[in-house]
């Protein structure tokens, strides 16, 4: 007879359960630590030796952060590295000497390496370091077995380079009159909000397999994201976000006042860029992002109310899945639409104790002639009299015997506070 397997989750007062891996990780670490590797991908010993030596050789070129790689190739039994100083790129996409050819022509080739991978061809190596006018760095491995699998070394490389993305999203977790508590109350919360958002992985790593999160403090809150890219990965780090917002209003209700944190969320898919920070003089192997998604989630939260759930305005286009040639574009609530097909990933999940039985994901609106609800956009202005558009979300969660859980507010709650200025969102403009 087969024996159940010991459980590999622990459980915490409020009910929730933690893996083994996940304990002891402070709140300022990404969860899920570094780039998440599927069994079946997993390097062999020998690799992994290879993989350490070509790391050791890429902080000697990175000096202390002086210098940035831009692109590897293969070169018999070792790599050849293109290294220019980190303000180079920077430099050649600000549009410094415009009109000349061979300045545009630089600037193109710079975008497209920071844009895409950094394995290229050899042929390719050569011309970018003729155009760019520097010379690529030879690493012998000293090996005469194969190079490591190229996504393992391309892992290796981006932590001494840059990378944007046009089509992640991300997600801001704020917590509600943070800067009013003292400072061991403010600890308790960043903690409560950081194992919210664990627990929330964990359930979600066990239930598919794109998935795979990092997230940064704000100091009052959290930035997370997938790193995995596609619509299947932006609408999984969607079902994260109301797992996590689940966690926390279980969590509250059966805690004294204080201990959770109130939260107001927003989501947003847009561009930015994704680097490494050094610590002990070495890249971290957790990522940091910054770009325009984050300077809208932050524009968006200023105007967040307690309890709220807001997303922003997009219209992007992004593959199907990661690394597939197929792409669509999709616009908020095209997005959110979307979202509904893949709600039997959190149903039967436990929460709580209770069985979910169903789940509802909807932007709010207002009613229409015929009795359906329509979606309302919001116009906000910023502190800086910008504006952002922005939608106002609603999860509910119901479960087999438990009170059902409300995650956001009613578009009859803003309209009391006087939240925006609503507007008809505009047409979709497909194909």
């Amino acid at each position: 007879m087969n024996r159940p397997r010991k459980s590999t989750l622990r459980r915490r007062n409020d009910g929730a359960k933690v893996s083994r891996r996940q304990r002891g990780r402070g709140p300022g670490a990404p969860a899920g630590g570094g780039t998440t590797v599927r069994s079946k991908d997993r390097i062999s010993a020998t690799d992994a030796k290879i993989l350490a030596r070509l790391d050791d050789a890429l902080h000697g070129l990175w000096r202390y952060g002086r210098n940035m790689v831009l692109a590897w190739c293969e070169a018999d039994s070792a790599i050849s590295i293109l290294v220019v100083p980190n303000y180079l790129p920077a430099e050649m996409l600000s549009g410094g000497n415009a009109g000349e050819p061979a300045a545009t022509e630089r600037g193109r080739a710079v975008q497209e390496l920071i844009d895409g991978r950094k394995q290229i061809a050899p042929r390719r190596m050569r011309a970018l370091a003729s155009l760019l006018g520097v010379t690529p760095h030879r690493i012998s491995l000293n090996t005469a077995f194969r190079l490591p699998r190229p996504w393992a070394v391309e892992e290796i490389v981006r932590r001494y380079s840059v990378s944007r993305f046009d089509d992640r999203a991300a997600v801001l977790f704020d917590i509600v009159g943070f800067s009013l508590g003292d400072p061991l109350a403010q600890l308790t919360q960043l903690n409560s909000l950081a194992y919210s958002i664990i627990v929330a992985h964990e359930r979600l790593r066990q239930r598919v397999a794109n998935i795979d999160i990092a997230r940064t403090t704000t100091g009052d809150g959290y930035y997370v994201w997938n790193r995995q890219s596609g619509v299947e990965a932006n609408i999984n780090l969607y079902h994260l976000m109301h797992l996590v917002l689940a966690d926390n209003a279980i969590a509250r209700a059966k805690s004294r006042p204080g201990i959770v944190p109130m939260l107001k969320t927003a989501y947003h898919i847009g561009s930015h860029y994704e680097f490494f920070q050094d610590e002990a003089l070495r890249p971290t192997r957790y990522s940091y992002i910054v770009g325009d998604v984050t300077i809208q989630l932050a524009r968006l939260m200023d105007r967040a109310l307690p309890g709220q759930v807001m997303a922003g305005e997009f219209n992007v286009t992004m593959p199907v899945a990661e690394n597939s040639e197929t792409r669509v574009r999709m616009d908020t609530a095209t997005f959110i639409d979307r979202l509904q097909k893949s709600l039997g990933v959190v149903q039967g999940m436990v929460l709580s104790g209770e069985r979910v039985t169903s789940i509802k994901c909807y932007l709010t609106g207002t009613r229409e002639r015929d009795g359906r609800y329509g979606v309302t956009r919001y116009q906000l202005a910023d502190k800086h009299g910008l504006k952002h558009a922005a939608y106002n979300a609603k999860i509910n969660i119901f479960r087999e015997s438990g009170s059902p859980i409300f995650l956001g507010l009613q578009q009859s709650e803003l309209g009391a506070q006087g939240w925006g200025r609503e507007e008809r969102p505009p047409p979709f403009p497909h194909g």
